[in-house]
């Protein structure tokens, strides 16, 4: 067995690769998951249940970030003999173990219940827009490494409407956890004085403080996963959305945020518990997606 006994003091985005990475390696090991309740037991169809019970009183062993990229599969098995594996944190099996153990589509174990299901036109190119501010601005925000300028949404935009292959009716969504933020009112003036057709998320239309821990964030996520184009921020937030609901979608980047993470700039206190390759686990998720992605998070464009 492996399993969660306590999601991750994460945001939604984390908790939803935490689980993926619960249900990936149980799959790839031929194993049972168990998983605590969380969030999306109320947003979800059919996740995973917790099961008190240790298989054969076996002891719990934790398994880690660095044995799941650096073992192969067959190591893992083994360590599954004489063990149920937990992953809790700090296992962190977030983002960074994503192109490692994902080889089953999160579609399959990844359902919005059907109240949650925004009902989008069917003659529309629907494009979401995720901006992220709150938690990346200032000193809390790793000095501001992780902000996207809305220079960058409205290059984006500038692309989409020049593309000629994506002629007809469009319309874009703009979701943010910060009404505030400078590049979220630099989008809407943006949208507004060009005569774009434009919508605000559920959530980010009704709630003007956008505390991240009321639940009608859902309302916002559900509409990011049934879109057809992503413009994505740093958020796990949108890239999740990006792996659930509609099928290939076409992703968007900001280039000077993947290529902070190709240099490896520096973002975390390098400790005994968190070495550099810690760090660098996650940057090469971003590495990953600046190479173009792979199965399940295609990239379409990366624009600066």
């Amino acid at each position: 067995m492996i399993r969660i006994d306590k999601i991750t003091r994460g945001r939604f985005g984390n908790k939803i690769l935490q689980y993926n990475s619960l249900v990936q390696i149980a799959n790839n090991l031929a194993v049972e998951p168990s998983c605590v309740e969380w969030d999306g037991h109320r947003f979800f169809k059919n996740l995973s249940t917790f099961k008190s019970a240790i298989p054969n009183n076996k002891p719990i062993k934790k398994l880690n970030w660095d044995d799941v990229l650096n073992k192969t599969d067959d190591e893992l098995k083994e360590m599954t003999q004489n063990n149920s594996l937990n992953i809790d944190d700090p296992s962190y099996l977030l983002h960074n173990i994503f192109f490692k153990v994902t080889k089953t589509d999160p579609r399959e174990f990844l359902e919005l219940r059907d109240e949650f299901k925004p009902k989008l036109a069917p003659d529309f190119l629907h494009i979401g827009i995720h901006i992220r501010g709150g938690d990346i601005r200032g000193g809390d925000g790793n000095h501001g490494r992780e902000i996207h300028p809305a220079s960058y949404y409205i290059n984006a935009i500038t692309e989409i409407e020049n593309d000629k292959e994506l002629s007809g009716n469009k319309i874009y969504y703009v979701c943010t956890d910060d009404k505030t933020f400078e590049t979220y009112i630099e989008l809407v003036k943006f949208l507004i004085k060009n005569n774009i057709p434009s919508k605000l998320g559920p959530n980010t239309l009704r709630n003007n403080s956008l505390q991240h821990a009321n639940n009608n964030y859902i309302h916002d996520f559900a509409l990011l996963t049934e879109c057809d184009i992503i413009i994505s921020s740093s958020s796990t937030f949108a890239i999740v959305a990006a792996f659930i609901g509609k099928e290939n979608k076409k992703l968007i980047f900001y280039k000077n945020w993947l290529e902070r993470n190709v240099r490896h700039e520096k973002w975390g206190n390098v400790t005994k518990d968190y070495p550099s390759q810690y760090w660098k686990s996650y940057d090469n998720f971003w590495i990953e997606i600046n190479n173009g992605g792979k199965t399940y998070l295609n990239v379409w464009k990366i624009i600066n």
